[in-house]
């Protein structure tokens, strides 16, 4: 097992120039203080890729694709958290107090080649197994692909991987410590664990052996075998064909489908980027391991009523980890598997682009269970659409749905958000407000501000200590200062990362909030207290210019008429008093203090 010293991620953060390591991937250019260059995460023709060596952060606005050194390398080297951290370490001669365990090491290794072993041995006795060879070739696996994956055949005997590895040098220990094995009832010898079953290696990220599947040939159960968890495999932890993946050169999506089979089909014609959960119900580590690689998921399960069940799950996991999924409806309770084999390839290609939102997939499910052209029926459904409607977070996603299913089925959105226990007035008002601030330009001050205090520094901190959410007239970047707050107030690191996690329900609105806290810092920090003045004395500007307009506004809507005559005089009266500030702020460039109303 591996530990490690105290401190050890922040020292490799502090010693390692963010620049130069990234600059041995990216061809790097300076612009401001930043540096820019072409994502190698994905195919772009003009930068977009970013660098903050004072954030010591990078972000590709492209793609998205953004975080610290040890990620880059965890992307780009296809290594785990602590694989990179050896990886920089050694690069840069840093000494870090990583403690292992010798014993444990060894045994990890030796499992590796044990595995590594055992596949060949089922490969090559594929090739001689005329009813394995028949079975793959009904299921459309030729031997070319047969090879890809290494797929192989465990045959039917008792102990004929055992007797293979024995004659190896391999202890029968060790045999069973690699999940290949089990001592026999009576406690005289042992026996393998896959016998008369397809043999599907399992891989991690950087393709080495580290369990097998295997299934029948016949109805016999259990249909699919498992390696057990051994010190190098665990079932929650691992993605089948996810090394694949990583190899392909088409990383823009990830289709999480159910089985060996169905990974193997899709690539089979042409789909490189299908995953599968090694027949267990997805867990939140599997969940971890799609994030790092991409935010586009989709699920592909069996359309039968298990394979609804499980998307269903698969869904609820998704979501609560902060992947909003898109669910491949497949018709006639077929598997990815049968309908490529059935239909084609180009047809399996127009179904992923009808995918369905996880909200319309809930509302199809749902929809199936009752006969709407009943009305007491219809009344039913629509009641059950409300309560999947109202775990909706985000106002406008909300408001969208609401409209589709309005006009779908006939019924008002008051009487729907009437079912969702919502006020109608309230709502809608809010959503107008979302929308009018999503038209608006972000002012430059808020912009500067914000970039300061994520320089998270003593000067920053005290800017933030002495600013409020009224400073900030924007509304991406008020709720960016309000998470900010939040964080220094709780004592918790304020990075750009750290704040998009908090803002996840606010995923609509990703590509603003992200230009937001990525952007550069356009001032010269050797004047630091002047730049914060400046700051300062422009947020209040801003929002004294913002109630002179408001009551500009208010006077042009009434001035022509008669009986708000004494109204519009002490409006422009008001109006005169804040032209006199703005004038004020503007000739003297001393801070005017602001209170509220």
């Amino acid at each position: 097992m591996t530990q490690l010293g105290d401190n050890f991620v922040d020292k490799i953060k502090e010693e390692v120039d963010i620049v130069e390591l990234i600059g041995n991937y990216v061809q790097l250019k300076k612009t401001g203080i930043n540096y820019v260059g072409l994502c190698p995460f994905h195919s772009e023709k003009t930068p977009s890729f970013t660098v903050s060596p004072t954030k010591k952060l990078y972000h590709c606005f492209g793609c998205g694709e953004g975080g610290d050194i040890i990620g880059f390398i965890m992307k780009q080297e296809n290594l785990d958290f602590i694989e990179a951290i050896k990886f920089i370490a050694d690069r840069y001669n840093i000494n870090i107090d990583f403690k292992e365990s010798n014993i444990d090491n060894s045994l990890k290794n030796r499992i590796f080649d044990i595995n590594k072993l055992s596949s060949e041995y089922y490969h090559k006795n594929l090739f001689t197994n005329k009813t394995a060879l028949e079975y793959l070739s009904k299921r459309k696996i030729n031997s070319k692909i047969a090879k890809e994956f290494h797929i192989g055949f465990a045959n039917d005997s008792w102990d004929g991987l055992v007797n293979f590895l024995k004659n190896h040098g391999i202890a029968e220990e060790d045999i069973v410590r690699a999940g290949l094995a089990s001592r026999k009832k009576n406690g005289n010898g042992y026996v393998d664990r896959f016998r008369n079953r397809i043999i599907f290696p399992i891989y991690d990220i950087k393709s080495r052996v580290i369990g097998f599947g295997g299934r029948v040939l016949d109805d016999s159960l259990p249909k699919y075998l498992n390696s057990p968890d051994t010190l190098v495999f665990s079932k929650g932890n691992h993605l089948y064909g996810l090394n694949n993946y990583l190899k392909s050169s088409n990383q823009e999506r990830i289709i999480l489908v159910e089985g060996y089979m169905d990974v193997i089909s899709l690539y089979r014609s042409g789909i490189t980027c299908a995953v599968a959960s090694l027949g267990t119900a997805l867990t939140i580590n599997q969940v971890k391991l799609l994030k790092q690689y991409s935010s586009n998921i989709y699920v592909c399960y069996d359309s039968d009523e298990a394979g609804q069940r499980a998307t269903l799950k698969a869904i609820d996991i998704l979501t609560r980890s902060g992947v909003e999924p898109k669910v491949i409806i497949l018709p006639n309770g077929n598997d990815p598997d049968d309908f490529i084999k059935e239909n084609g390839i180009e047809e399996f290609e127009k179904i992923i682009e009808k995918a369905l939102s996880y909200i319309e997939f809930k509302v199809y499910l749902m929809e199936r269970k009752y006969d709407i052209t009943k009305e007491s029926q219809k009344i039913d459904f629509l009641r059950e659409m409300a309560k999947i409607l109202s775990g909706i977070k985000s106002s406008v996603a909300r408001e969208i749905y609401l409209q589709k299913y309005s006009d779908k089925y006939n019924v008002s959105k008051e009487a729907i958000l009437a079912e969702m226990g919502i006020n109608n007035k309230r709502e809608l008002k809010l959503i107008k407000k979302l929308t009018e601030n999503n038209k608006t330009s972000h002012p430059k001050a808020e912009l500067e501000a914000i970039s300061l205090i994520l320089l998270d520094n003593e000067e920053s901190r005290k800017l933030a200590e002495r600013l409020e959410e009224e400073y900030f007239q924007d509304f991406y970047c008020r709720l960016c200062f309000s998470t900010i707050k939040n964080r220094i107030i709780e004592g918790k690191a304020i990075s750009p990362q750290a704040i998009l996690e908090d803002l996840i329900d606010y995923s609509e609105f990703r590509p603003q909030i992200e230009n937001i806290l990525f952007r550069e810092l356009e001032y010269d920090l050797n004047n630091l207290n002047e730049f914060i003045n400046d700051i300062i004395k422009n947020l209040e500007l801003n929002i004294i210019i913002n109630q002179r307009d408001n009551l500009i506004s208010k006077i042009k809507g009434i001035e022509n008429d008669v009986q708000y005559k004494e109204e519009v005089i002490k409006l422009t009266i008001e109006v005169a008093k804040l032209n006199k500030k703005i004038a004020l702020i503007n000739t003297s460039g001393e801070e005017v203090s602001w209170t509220k109303k």
